[in-house]
């Protein structure tokens, strides 16, 4: 299994060490000008869309049909895919705390900038992380069916499709509303808060796996 991840890793440095070092560079620079911070954590959910990419260049390169005469198993090709995955994500994590750390330099050259809590840090990228795992929950099994582009294409829709969703129903909202529900939300204890912290990570956690087990039995249909 560590020559396929191995692989797939080589395959992400050849096809994106250009562009992740572009990013790095433009993003740095988009806290450093405009003390965007919120950049920083989108970096985290880029990771996601990097890996599954990776299924569409096996596709191309017809890979499944040599990794099918080597000693490895459906569970383990795919297996490769998710626990890279999460390796790229704790890399994006990281370097997400390394770009959030030079907002406060933004101060000499916009105005006095103070850094953010680690805490607020955290929980962000915490934030972005579970989006992008249920991205990737979604996105894998379309790939494995559908194949790469199409997945991308249906997973980017239906989130779009989501935010104008959300957008149209708070145009909808009743007047009030949101000031009652922020309020609500501030007399919520932080007890609560992280139980529900707990649970969301839980339940995008068990989806991740039954992600996985639903790739692995497609791939298993394809080989056949």
């Amino acid at each position: 299994m560590r020559g396929l991840l191995y692989k797939d890793f080589q395959l992400l440095h050849n096809s994106y060490s250009r562009n992740i070092l572009t990013i790095l560079l433009l993003y740095a620079a988009i806290i450093l000008l405009t003390r965007q911070i919120f950049v920083a954590y989108a970096l985290v959910f880029l990771a996601g869309v990097y890996v599954s990419s990776t299924i569409s260049f096996d596709e191309q390169a017809q890979w499944d049909s040599y990794a099918r005469t080597l000693p490895v198993s459906a569970e383990q090709i795919v297996a490769t895919k998710y626990l890279l995955n999460l390796v790229f994500m704790l890399a994006a994590a990281v370097c997400a705390l390394l770009l959030a750390a030079l907002l406060p330099l933004s101060a000499d050259f916009a105005w006095d900038a103070a850094a953010v809590p680690l805490p607020e840090q955290l929980s962000c990228i915490w934030g972005s992380g579970t989006v992008s795992l249920l991205a990737s929950s979604l996105t894998m099994p379309i790939s494995y069916k559908f194949g790469g582009a199409r997945a991308r294409s249906f997973v980017g829709t239906a989130f779009l499709a989501l935010f104008v969703l959300a957008f149209l129903l708070m145009r909808c909202l009743p007047a009030g509303f949101m000031h009652d529900t922020v309020a609500a939300l501030n007399a919520v204890s932080e007890q609560q808060v992280w139980l529900w912290v707990v649970l969301i990570f839980a339940a995008v956690l068990a989806l991740y796996a039954a992600s996985y087990a639903v790739c692995v039995r497609i791939y298993k249909n394809n080989a056949q």
